[in-house]
């Protein structure tokens, strides 16, 4: 997961998936293969080899079966990964309502000793889909999409101070998207410009 999630070419997180997952159901580390097979699948969907593009219901991954698994042994990390997995695939699809659904269920689920880049996954993505979803929210959702948002931006500032090739590029996208909601152009304009310029430095 930590692959798909970094921006690793998807032919090589599919190739990864195919030779590591055996070897975990060998060695029944099922916790770990349950993390290989979500990220496997939505790679598949992201590739069009599955007729599914946001639900995990696929060759190596059947969310309505796995899901249930896991909420009965109560793998809350598990659940964690499920719904983050979901709401970025709805995010990147343009499927707001089911990203922001998603996005409540993995808040609800979120769980410190989840793997600390899936964490920084929903902590982007998040702040991302209530923008996108903004002015289509009621006054008082829009209230508290501010809040969370604003606060979700601050959280990423600090972060970026202290590892700037880790962040400062999402930390400047988040400001321009939070600008071009609230039609301030030019901010948006020099936020965007400083995310392209150091997105290539990122890791």
């Amino acid at each position: 997961i930590n692959l798909l999630f970094a921006g690793e070419e998807l032919h090589k997180v599919e190739q990864w998936s195919a030779t590591y997952a055996p070897q975990l159901a060998k060695s029944k580390q099922n916790l770990a293969l349950g993390w290989l097979s979500g990220a496997w699948q939505a790679t598949l969907n992201l590739m069009g080899k599955t007729e599914h593009r946001v639900h995990l219901l696929g060759p190596v991954y059947h969310e309505d079966q796995i899901l249930p698994k896991m909420q009965y042994v109560n793998d809350q990390v598990g659940v964690f990964g499920y719904h983050v997995i979901k709401m970025w695939l709805a995010y990147l699809f343009a499927e707001d309502e089911l990203a922001i659904k998603h996005a409540a269920c993995a808040k609800n689920s979120r769980m410190s000793s989840a793997p600390f880049l899936v964490i920084g996954v929903y902590d982007f993505y998040d702040p991302l889909i209530k923008l996108d979803l903004y002015h289509k929210a009621d006054e008082e959702t829009q209230q508290s999409y501010q809040g969370e948002i604003s606060l979700a931006i601050a959280k990423l500032q600090t972060a970026a101070e202290h590892a700037p090739m880790n962040y400062l590029h999402k930390w400047h996208l988040l400001e321009a998207e939070r600008s071009r909601v609230f039609a301030d152009e030019s901010s948006a304009r020099k936020h965007y410009e400083a995310a392209i310029k150091l997105a290539p430095r990122s890791t």
